[in-house]
């Protein structure tokens, strides 16, 4: 049966995920509707080396911001404390991360349950 720590680990992940597509969306959209506005070099019939480097610099501030959005995910589920039925922390850290990820590598090489 699935325990709690499972499905939280589960909801956290969705979570994050979504929430990463979102910010991706919306920044991009953002960057579309300002490309649009900027005026077009009529000699050279395009946006000129600025747009685009500001475009890319954005752009990678999303992704570094993308990275932290994922690690605070990951730094909270390796806080977040085990539930009761998890027997598998026996040095007293660590958390619902911790449990999940020991129990599915336990499970993959053939072991018993840690739970």
């Amino acid at each position: 049966m699935i325990s709690a720590s499972d499905w939280t680990v589960v909801a956290v992940t969705t979570l994050v995920v979504g929430l990463a597509v979102f910010l991706h969306f919306e920044v991009i959209a953002a960057l579309n509707r300002w490309t649009r506005t900027r005026p077009i070099d009529k000699q050279r019939d395009h946006h000129d080396r600025p747009t685009l480097l500001i475009v890319i610099s954005v752009l990678l501030g999303t992704h570094i911001a993308e990275i932290w959005l994922f690690g605070g995910a990951f730094w909270l589920l390796i806080n977040i404390p085990l539930d009761s039925s998890a027997k598998c922390n026996t040095s007293g850290k660590g958390g619902v991360l911790w449990g999940f990820t020991i129990d599915t590598w336990a499970r993959r090489n053939g072991a018993r349950s840690w739970r």
